[in-house]
């Protein structure tokens, strides 16, 4: 076989790597489309919410490391990134409909006595989702890095109090079993997390995209 054909057949069989890096993009790439459809025009919010999932995920498997900082366990940089999204989200749809971005807060139908009191519960609602998109995600990564510490502790300290070899050894080998699969368990949550927060940006996004069935 010369060395043409060789590097040829290498160039066209992917790798391990590569192919998990096309899942990752196509994976965010399919849930964007499902919400904003295919057109280009919508498609240019990609490099954002690929960026914005990449971030989130890394952040919480950071966490995974013993030791190591897990900056979305932050309630301050959770809110930051929200309150960031919100604002842009804002931004665009007066940049797109103007005046008209204010049906957003007056649903139709609605008779002229109720649009006062309607419009102030939408627009509670809608600040509400900065604060409930980072309390989310902060709230469910907290708890699970709690936990690893809560047994953590318990084993060392149930360790150091026990006297016997034999009473050592089962000290340290049974909560292994609860924090292995605990640690399979979280990683999944991390995913999972970055999944819920993607798509709930991407949910919002939609909402001032398609006002009034644009």
């Amino acid at each position: 076989m010369s060395k043409i054909s060789i590097l040829s057949s290498l160039s066209i069989k992917p790798s391990r790597w590569g192919i998990a890096f096309e899942t990752w993009i196509g994976s965010i790439l399919g849930m964007l489309k499902d919400q904003l459809g295919n057109s280009k025009e919508k498609l240019v919010y990609f490099p954002l919410i690929i960026s914005l999932f990449t971030f989130i995920f890394l952040s919480n498997i950071l966490g995974m490391i013993p030791y190591s900082f897990t900056p979305t366990s932050h309630i301050i940089v959770t809110i930051g990134f929200s309150i960031a999204i919100m604002i842009g989200v804002t931004i665009l749809g007066f940049e797109k409909y103007k005046t008209e971005f204010f049906s957003l807060f007056v649903p139709s139908g609605t008779p002229l006595f109720l649009v006062p009191l309607l419009t102030l519960i939408e627009f509670i609602s809608y600040t509400a989702r900065a604060f409930s998109l980072a309390l989310r995600l902060s709230v469910n990564v907290t708890a699970g890095h709690s936990l690893f510490g809560v047994i953590s502790m318990l084993s060392y300290s149930a360790m150091v109090g026990a006297s016997s070899i034999i009473g050592k050894v089962l000290t340290i080998s049974l909560p292994l079993l609860i924090l292995v699969p605990l640690y399979g368990l979280e990683i999944v949550v991390a995913i999972l997390q970055a999944y819920v927060f993607t798509l709930l940006t991407i949910s919002y996004l939609r909402d001032v995209i398609f006002i009034g069935g644009h």
